[in-house]
């Protein structure tokens, strides 16, 4: 999912000077979209990719002097196919803009407090100030309970972002650029929004790679079980949070919310049927459950599956074994919250 996350967990460990890549804007294909960044480290290692691999090393040259003279923006023509020009065996037949930024205190203190913020479970709308000859960008992070912070002052234009920030909430829209905020400077938005959980229920031997998969594809991951010696971390290194306890206790601690999923796989119906019986009219992201539907349906004492619940769950690839089919459904988790309303960044 997204390397922001990554992004801002490095600068928050990380001592070295860096630059930031980010996509502004993209016209035709290409095989990352607006919003994506890449982390450039003093010492040439990167973190993230904005290309699969034509772009890498042309903005890794550029990093000494983005780092010493300040914030510049480049673009890069991929529809071409002659010998000089970027398009030459890339196949993206894409125009690519990227702003490259030095990470000075100032912009790293704003990305430390973003990351704060999306720890605490808020979604922050970003607007940027682009000015090109100054060689710097102004920004501003707006949360979705009404905390201001950055170097951008934007008091008279306050009504009209909270409007664009809920609107990016609730429609999922993507990153990109406007002007109507000032016609004659260049605004880029982005809408960040906190990684997406996953509750898994059960600590078997299935749900070890099933951790590992959603962890590596973008979500927060706990791992819920009544069994101590399954529920460790020696098991389940990627998990967040392990949960320890029988349903009843467990439930009581947990507040769901509509972006988070949730998936039954205790391998035992009854503690099955009780976690079902309590999230099941939840405004869940994703509830799957392991095993058949005419399982699921005993579970749930109905003839009938609600369309709502995956059951069986992942994706139909054929999956056998426990990795197989972690994989699986890692690929319908990540299928699901790409198609929800809320998950993509804003555009204008």
């Amino acid at each position: 999912m997204d390397t922001i996350y990554e992004v801002l967990e490095e600068i928050d460990s990380s001592s070295q000077r860096a630059m930031l890549a980010t996509i502004i804007h993209v016209e035709g294909s290409a095989y990352r979209k607006e919003g994506t960044s890449m982390l450039v480290k003093g010492d040439g290692a990167q973190i993230g990719v904005l290309s699969a691999g034509c772009l890498e090393e042309d903005i890794l040259a550029r990093k000494d002097s983005v780092l010493a003279r300040g914030s510049t923006k480049i673009v890069y023509d991929m529809r071409n196919s002659d010998e000089i020009s970027w398009g030459e065996g890339s196949g993206c037949n894409g125009k690519i803009e990227i702003l490259l930024e030095p990470l000075d205190d100032i912009f790293l203190k704003q990305l430390k407090m973003l990351g704060s913020q999306l720890a605490k479970g808020k979604e922050v709308l970003m607007g940027k100030k682009i000015d090109v000859e100054e060689q710097r960008a102004e920004c501003f992070f707006l949360t979705d309970d009404d905390v201001v912070f950055g170097d951008w002052v934007i008091d008279r234009h306050i009504d009209s972002l909270k409007e664009l920030r809920d609107k990016a909430s609730k429609e999922g829209l993507k990153s990109g650029k406007q002007l109507s905020l000032d016609p004659l400077t260049e605004v880029y938005f982005q809408y960040f929004q906190p990684k997406p959980r996953l509750f898994i229920f059960g600590a078997g031997p299935d749900a070890v790679p099933l951790a590992s998969f959603a962890d590596q594809s973008g979500f927060t991951v706990t791992v819920a079980d009544w069994r101590p010696a399954l529920c460790t971390k020696e098991r389940f290194p990627e998990a967040v949070n392990l949960m320890t306890g029988f349903p009843e206790d467990l439930l009581q601690q947990i507040t769901f919310t509509p972006k988070d999923s949730v998936i039954l796989m205790t391998h035992n119906f009854h503690k099955d049927k009780e976690i079902l019986s309590h999230v099941k009219d939840k405004p869940l992201r994703y509830l799957g459950v392991l095993g058949s539907q005419s399982r699921t349906s005993r579970l749930l004492e109905k003839k009938d599956v609600p369309s709502f619940i995956h059951s069986p769950i992942g994706l139909d690839i054929g999956a056998e074994g426990p990795e197989q089919i972690a994989l699986s459904v890692a690929a319908e988790l990540v299928k699901v919250v790409k198609k929800t309303p809320g998950h993509e960044k804003v555009s204008t």
